[in-house]
């Protein structure tokens, strides 16, 4: 993660980069690994405002502790990344939880897929932005 900050204020705002949560956590540590997403969103590697973060599945025991850490952040991620869900049943209430998150975060950037009408990036059930 920080080796993609690194790069990213190497070459310039280019690209994004994605703090992920899910694959990038050992088990067990998923708390500890947000609060190190947490502190690289606030970091000065951070320049350019367009570093986001993947979240743990829906599903997952940690999933409102990990988003509510990383929307606690002394900056805010540029977007949010829900994993795919795994059926039709999962999807919903992904963007509902996500959504409660973000409100009670107090983050302002929220809005889901559905109410920006646009197409959700594949593999991903919604997407937070604050811009």
């Amino acid at each position: 993660m920080r080796k993609s900050l690194e790069l990213q204020a190497e070459l310039g705002p280019v690209f994004d980069v994605t703090l992920d949560a899910e694959d990038g956590a050992p088990i067990g540590g998923e708390v500890e690994h947000a609060l190190l997403i947490a502190s690289l969103l606030a970091s000065e590697g951070n320049r350019f405002g367009r570093v986001g973060a993947r979240v743990l599945p829906i599903d997952h025991p940690r999933f409102n502790e990990v988003v509510e850490i990383i929307l606690q952040s002394a900056k805010a991620p540029a977007y949010l990344m829900l994993p795919k869900p795994r059926g039709v049943a999962e999807g919903s209430p992904s963007c509902s939880t996500c959504c409660m998150c973000c409100t009670t975060s107090g983050w302002p950037g929220w809005r889901s897929v559905e109410a920006t009408r646009t197409k959700p990036t594949p593999g991903y059930a919604g997407i937070c932005t604050s811009f």
